[in-house]
């Protein structure tokens, strides 16, 4: 959703770490409002984040 670029951008949000560490109420915050963009997005970090913990000792946190 290339859309909300600029929105990341603004947040501080430039690396992948900080976008897996984003919440639902984060991506509100940053102006991102409309639910299934939202539902969208975090499949997206949720998905980056178990592909983060394969071979993590923390194992596989989503």
């Amino acid at each position: 959703m290339s859309r909300y670029q600029i929105n990341f951008e603004h947040a501080g949000i430039n690396s992948l770490p900080a976008v897996a560490r984003l919440s639902p109420q984060d991506l509100l915050a940053i102006g991102i409002d409309v639910g299934s963009h939202q539902k969208k997005i975090m499949n997206s970090i949720c998905a980056l984040r178990a592909q983060n913990s394969i071979g993590s000792p923390e194992g596989f946190l989503v």
